[in-house]
Order: structure tokens, then sequence, then C-alpha cells
């Protein structure tokens, strides 16, 4: 794993070694302290400390659950971990790396869960094998609500993203769309699908906070679009992650092996970063 200056290209550290078992990592998450991967073949999670890049602890066994695990997200407190094919999250204490629990059970809906999203008690699992999203009490691990029907525009829902008020959903189904929900009740706001939206396969959700980013820009209060990145200076080839910390946003181009990074106000490009 390498880490790179936000404010440059400049090497930090590159994050490698036994000790941290990563084995084909597959999702990644950031705290306040800590740095969490899910390692897809490993079974397990590896935790390091996000300013110094020393290994924490890795995470495994059969008392966690973790069969494949492909989505992770923390809120600094709790660490919660999807496995797909196990059809289960897995609930962990940030502090301790000691087991909470195990969610699991039909009365979740859940088909295939791997992207997660946060967002006070509210944890947000998009069933990627299916056209549903469920949504689980951060506090007790309870179900709330399993969201499907074909107005909610689900369709093998590939990213979730939670901010303030809003829930984000990303399909990359025949038919990519955009569906955005309010945190508080689960409740439709809108679906954007519209071809001028360059929609296509998306398959990782970021905000900044006002706007909305699926490689294309949205504005996050109201939906309309405000611009579609393309071309050869952006460096994009099967864009397959997305990220902003409110003033850059960065994009992983799986087909090339590069970053593309933007600025989040203007959209302008800074720089692509290529081995």
């Amino acid at each position: 794993m390498t880490e790179f200056q936000a404010s440059s290209d400049k090497l930090i550290r590159i994050v490698r070694g036994k000790q941290y078992k990563f084995n084909h990592p597959d999702s990644i998450a950031v705290d306040h302290a800590a740095v969490w991967v899910s390692n897809l073949y490993g079974y397990s999670v590896t935790e390091f400390a996000k300013a110094t890049g020393k290994l924490l602890r890795v995470i495994k066994g059969t008392k966690f659950g973790l069969v494949l695990p492909s989505g992770i997200v923390s809120d600094g407190t709790h660490v919660w971990v999807a496995s797909g094919t196990g059809n289960s999250v897995t609930e962990i204490a940030a502090s301790s790396g000691s087991l909470i629990r195990v969610i699991k059970g039909p009365g979740y809906g859940f088909a295939h869960p791997a992207p997660l999203a946060i967002a006070g008690a509210h944890l947000w699992v998009a069933n990627s094998y299916g056209t549903s999203v469920t949504e689980v009490s951060a506090v007790t691990g309870a179900v709330i609500r399993v969201l499907k029907g074909a107005a909610y525009g689900f369709s093998y829902p590939s990213a979730v993203m939670s901010r303030g008020k809003f829930v984000w959903v990303a399909s990359s189904s025949f038919r990519p769309s955009i569906t955005e929900l309010m945190n508080s009740t689960g409740s439709l706001v809108r679906v954007v699908r519209r071809a001028s939206y360059g929609l296509s396969h998306s398959v990782s959700i970021a905000s900044d906070g006002p706007h909305l980013w699926v490689a294309t820009e949205l504005i996050a209060a109201t939906g309309a679009l405000v611009k579609v990145y393309k071309g050869r200076p952006y460096g994009f080839s099967l864009p397959d992650s997305i990220t902003s910390d409110g003033s850059r946003v960065w994009v992983a181009n799986h087909g090339a092996s590069s970053v593309t990074e933007l600025n989040a106000s203007t959209g302008a490009l800074i720089r692509v970063l290529r081995n």
C-alpha cells in the first residue's frame, strides 16, 4: 500500500511486509486514528496507525465470521465489515479489535452485501447481488428497514455514500443510476439516470459536502448536473474507486494503474499519478 502527500505527489511511505497480512485487499476505511483494510482472500482485517503506518493488529478467526470480506467502514468507535459470501456484517470495537456482533439472518435481506456507509446511528448496506439496500441500527445491530422496489432504481448496487442528511446509492447495472435517500427516514428523494449525466457502471461514490462525485459531478442538494469529466487529459480508465477530503478528489483508475487528482471546488485537473 502506497501513501503520498495530499498536497503534492511526494511519497510518504509504502506500507508492506509480511506482518500486515495483506491478501488481495478489497476495501479500505479511515478514521481519526487508524486505517482499516479488508483482505478478501485473507479472511481478515488489517489495522495500522494513520500517522505512522505502524501495524496495530490483524483480525481474523471463525468467531469474526469474515468470509471473503469485501466492504469496510469505520466511525472511529466501531468498524463494520461486510462479508459478501457469508451474507453477514461483522461489527468490531475500533479501540480494542474485539468482536461486538455478527449480523446476519433472513430479516436483513442481505444479498452479497459489500458497500457500506455510516452516518450517525444509521448503517447502510448495499446488497450488490440484488435490488435492495438494508438499513441497520449502528447502536443495536437491529434491522430498521429493507428498501427495495422499482421506484428506488436499485440494480446491483455497487457503492453507497452517506453524508449529513442524505444517502446516495450507485447502481452499476445496464441502466446505471444514482439513488438519493433521506438518512433519517430512508425515504426516496430522487433517482438520477439521465444519459446526459454520463453515468456508466459507477462502482464508487464520494462527497465533499456540497458536491457528489462519481467521476460525474452533481450538486448534492438538488441532484443537478455540474459537469461530466472525460477525455484523455484526465487519464480515466475503468475508474474503480473515488474519494474526497473536501478540497481534492482522487480517482483510482483500475485500467491504467493510475490515480487522477482533481480540485474539488473547480473540478480542474491537478495531476495524474502513474507508475
